[in-house]
This record gives structure tokens, sequence and C-alpha cells, in this order.
């Protein structure tokens, strides 16, 4: 738990710096993190470069894809500008249990979960 707290204490930064941290910690360069992610690769490059802002479903995939836990995936997106916590909107609670409750699970994984919810508008990369 102690290595949560100080990572997400670490992740203090914009959301590109963010990103680049977190993708040197887990060993990502941007073209495995697109095999990984399904987000593209210049895209990547460009939320790393701090040019664009992620949209949530990207955002989502990330936690996903870092396994991150639940208290570093929070930092996380209130880096790219999301608090899932605040918003009741049903796809944020959504996306909320599966940050709390689904952590560990592959980004395939949740989007079974997504599918199972027939809101494929949900749905991640």
């Amino acid at each position: 738990m102690t290595e949560d707290i100080q990572l997400r204490d670490s992740l203090s930064g914009s959301f590109g710096n963010n990103l680049k941290q977190l993708m040197d910690l887990n060993g990502f360069t941007n073209n495995s993190l697109y095999k990984e992610s399904n987000i593209d690769g210049d895209k990547i490059n460009s939320l790393a470069e701090g040019e664009n802002m992620p949209t949530i479903e990207e955002c989502v995939t990330l936690c996903a894809v870092f396994e991150l836990k639940p208290i570093v995936s929070h930092r996380f997106l209130s880096s790219g500008g999301y608090d899932l916590q605040s918003n009741s909107e049903l796809k944020y609670q959504f996306y909320n249990f599966l940050i709390t409750y689904c952590y560990g699970e592959t980004p395939y994984e949740w989007k079974l979960k997504i599918s199972s919810t027939n809101h494929q508008e949900w749905q991640i990369k």
C-alpha cells in the first residue's frame, strides 16, 4: 500500500508527464503501449507531449493497461480532467466500478463487462 501511495503522490504533474512516468515505470514505448491499449501511437505521443487531452475512454483504458490501483487511477484520471467519484453520470459511475473493483484485470476483461451493460457507447479502446 505504501508503494501505491508513493506512486499516487508522484503523479502530481500534467497528464502528459504522468503518462510518461507510468510508461517508463511499466517499460512501455509508444509502440508497445499502442499494442496493449489500442490507442493510436500518434495519439499516445500527442498525449505524452501535452498537445492533446485524453478522452475518458482512453484514460480508463490506460488505467487497465497499467493495472493501476484505485488510489493511483483516480489521481491519473484527475490529471486528465476526470473525477469519477463526483460525477453522477451512469457511464462515469460504471468506470468508477471498474477502477475500484476490477483493477488488475485486463482491458479485454473490462471490455466484456462493458459489453454486458448494453451500452456499447461506453466501450474503452
